[in-house]
């Protein structure tokens, strides 16, 4: 009999077998393809295994890695919310024309073939899409100053090293000075993390 992991693994290695004929291949967190000089398409697969029956779950995330942006965080923060990460994601079936959280269920007692072609085909015709019209650091600002693909805690970082790469130092320093404004009565290491970000990048 088949265990839960061992059935999970099974799968996410046919759905990472079916997007390696999409050019994406297996990164330490995710997969990732090449889309231009500076970003790459990423695609996470986020598996749920609290389902009964030895059924599992999975949500496609896809994203952009915009590299010129990741590697300045890395120069400037250690923290570790920044490593192997994309600097855009949305879960994918909020791409589709249901706007809506999408989750394939699959069941070990039945052919998962269907399954995982319908997994592929919808991150070609959504995803991929989604990854081409994010491939400059103008759209990547532009999606991080409407708070669009990003979460709080990210977006404090990604948006003001995303203005200094732009030359649009002032507007980072606004930026910052607002979320340290913000921050003001937190002294929790997330917050102490990003005032030593905030003066690193201010430095530079």
């Amino acid at each position: 009999m088949t265990t839960k992991g061992a059935f999970k693994k099974a799968i996410v290695a046919r759905i990472e077998a079916g997007l390696a004929s999409l050019s994406f291949c297996k990164k330490p967190v995710g997969l990732s393809k090449e889309l231009g000089r500076d970003a790459s398409g990423y695609v996470g697969l986020p598996v749920s295994t609290h389902l009964p029956h030895n059924r599992i779950g999975i949500a496609p995330v896809v994203g952009v890695i915009y590299s010129p942006l990741e590697s300045l965080l890395g120069t400037v923060s250690e923290a570790s919310q920044f490593r192997n990460d994309a600097t855009l994601t949305v879960e994918v079936g909020y791409l589709t024309p249901q706007k809506k959280f999408m989750e394939w269920v699959f069941d070990p007692t039945l052919d998962a073939g269907s399954e995982i072609t319908k997994v592929i085909r919808v991150i070609e015709e959504y995803g991929l899409p989604f990854m081409q019209e994010h491939l400059t650091l103008d759209q990547i600002i532009t999606e991080l100053e409407a708070n669009r693909f990003t979460v709080n805690d990210l977006r404090r970082y990604r948006l003001p090293a995303a203005y200094v790469l732009a030359q649009r130092k002032d507007e980072a320093r606004r930026f910052i000075e607002q979320e340290l404004k913000e921050l003001a009565p937190r002294t929790d290491s997330a917050a102490n993390e990003f005032r030593e970000f905030a003066q690193a990048l201010m430095n530079l």
